[in-house]
């Protein structure tokens, strides 16, 4: 199945509630049948984060494979480049992990470093298509 076939472009909301130090990991999904290819991501935070370099937030999209663990990054957004409330950050999708096969789940991954204030409450946006390629 082509990328370039957009009709069967399939679209999710997660929110991600109160990130706060530390940690969250949100298993989004497990691929179904024929599995999925991840077309674009976005992260929108309801606060901002300046931009920092040791002390920021970061979103990140996992292939977590068939038992939802696995850290195989398939994105990112946010990070030392701060965050803006209520604007959509895009993923930056990396070509070669953004397929994921049937039964592996699409996890998301939201962590605080150093000391920041974090964005709030997330919500991250997937755009993807059946099939992989």
């Amino acid at each position: 199945m082509s990328k370039l076939a957009g009709y069967n472009t399939q679209v999710i909301a997660a929110p991600i509630a109160g990130g706060t130090a530390g940690t969250v990991t949100l298993p989004l999904f497990p691929a179904p049948f024929g599995g999925v290819t991840v077309v674009a991501a976005y992260a929108t935070p309801a606060g901002a984060v300046a931009a920092n370099g040791s002390n920021y937030a970061t979103m990140t999209l996992h292939n977590g494979g068939t038992a939802g663990t696995a850290t195989a990054a398939i994105g990112t957004a946010g990070g030392t480049v701060g965050w803006s409330a209520d604007t959509p950050a895009a993923f930056n999708v990396n070509a070669n992990a953004d397929e994921l096969t049937a039964g592996q789940w699409l996890v998301a991954k939201y962590a605080v470093t150093g000391s920041v204030t974090a964005p709030g409450d997330v919500v991250v946006t997937i755009h993807y298509k059946g099939g992989k390629g």
